[in-house]
């Protein structure tokens, strides 16, 4: 569980470096708009984040064949539309509405978001 744990935290950290910078990429430098840029930083980060956590992080789901691999991977993209879907929710009401900072209300969400997502991935997606 220690190993697990740590090394959520660090494919976390990756993860949430990636969406950040892809996401500063496109709102700060790129001009787009927020939610299309969230929505960009969030398709990255996911790719990255399903590997990260399939082959570092919860390695005791290993096997089961291609149908099951499948249903895994069908679990996890559902869950990160989910918590996309708070992710974007959050960030229109932190910057569209109540007009505080872009890249403050990212890293707050993304706080939210890490959580989220371990509990959903530990509970449903790489259950053993």
């Amino acid at each position: 569980m220690k190993r697990e744990a740590f090394a959520y935290l660090v494919v976390g950290a990756i993860t949430t470096l990636i969406n950040m910078v892809v996401y500063h990429l496109c709102c700060n430098v790129g001009g787009i708009s927020n939610l299309i840029s969230n929505g960009i930083a969030w398709v990255a980060a996911v790719i990255f984040a399903y590997f990260g956590n399939d082959r570092l992080v919860f390695t005791e789901t290993k096997g089961g064949g291609l149908r099951t691999e499948g249903k895994k991977m069908g679990r996890f993209f559902v869950s990160r539309l989910f918590s996309l879907l708070v992710d974007e929710a959050g960030m229109f009401l932190l910057v569209d509405i109540f007009s505080i900072n872009n890249m403050f209300s990212k890293v707050a969400m993304n706080v939210i978001i890490v959580l989220l997502n371990y509990i959903l991935s530990k509970r449903f997606i790489f259950k053993t």
